[in-house]
């Protein structure tokens, strides 16, 4: 029961850090992805520091190292792709689309982790499908930028799901709180090249927007330690769709905090939708 509580933690925290994402992003002046990605990740890789300096005892299996230099790069590309999500499409469409986190983890949990296939995530699997059809085909006329968006969603879920397949493994060697330092810190050293020469946007970024900013920065981290506190004790494909429903807190907090009221019905019927495929899946 715990597990699923911390599940839920995560979700939630989750949620709302997706609905603050999108508020900064949708700002004049913090469009650029690439330097709120960097700082992002910085920010919480300070977060972690004290836990890692004190928890960090080193593997002695390379095969350790091996899925922390995998889930850099994946966190990386994934830091980037979700805010560029965030900057080209709603809350409340993107969200929905990015529930294919759900089918990519089914299926990669199964071949990778070798976890069970049963009747209900089917199930559940092809409810969220639905859903995510009835969101994007549902008489709605997409823009280029939609479609870009779209396409970023679909591509972020991808990236999560590998990621989370590296989650679970990398569990066998470290804590949550080290994993979750590293996760963080190498990511912003390979992000480090490219905004080098952007000081001036990463301190006006911090300057201009810090209540918001710090407030993605710790439901950020509390939601991925919440995350992996609950992959210690039950399998990924039971605790990712907990996890997959703070797109109901996302979409409400698009629809509510940020005003995007167009097509109502179809972002709520699609949401709710994914919700009861999310929780098919879980029973």
């Amino acid at each position: 029961m715990l597990p699923n509580i911390y599940a839920a933690l995560s979700a939630v925290a989750s949620g709302a850090e997706n609905t603050l994402h999108r508020y900064i992003l949708t700002q004049e002046d913090s469009n650029d992805s690439l330097t709120y990605a960097f700082t992002w990740q910085v920010l919480s890789a300070l977060v972690f520091l004290p836990f890692f300096l004190v928890q960090y005892k080193s593997p002695s299996d390379p095969f350790a190292y091996i899925l922390v230099g995998l889930a850099s790069l994946c966190y990386a590309l994934f830091t980037y792709l979700i805010f560029e999500t965030h900057a080209n499409l709603e809350l409340s469409i993107s969200t929905p689309i990015r529930r294919l986190v759900l089918v990519f983890t089914l299926i990669l949990s199964i071949f990778v982790l070798k976890e069970t296939l049963t009747a209900q995530k089917i199930a559940g699997t092809l409810l969220i499908f639905l859903g995510l059809v009835f969101l994007t085909s549902g008489g709605a006329n997409f823009s280029l930028s939609n479609k870009k968006g779209i396409v970023l969603a679909i591509l972020t879920a991808l990236i999560a799901s590998f990621s989370f397949m590296i989650d679970k493994l990398a569990l066998n060697f470290f804590t949550p709180a080290t994993f979750s330092f590293l996760v963080y810190f190498i990511p912003a050293m390979i992000l480090f090249p490219f905004v080098k020469n952007k000081r001036v946007s990463v301190i006006a970024l911090v300057k201009n927007k810090p209540l918001p900013l710090f407030g993605t920065v710790i439901l950020g981290c509390s939601s991925y330690y919440f995350l992996l506190t609950a992959f210690l004790s039950i399998d990924t494909s039971t605790v990712i769709p907990i996890y997959e429903l703070n797109g109901l807190v996302a979409v409400l907090g698009g629809i509510i905090f940020l005003k995007e009221r167009q097509k109502m019905k179809e972002k709520l019927l699609a949401a709710l939708v994914v919700l009861v495929g999310a929780l098919l899946i879980l029973l």
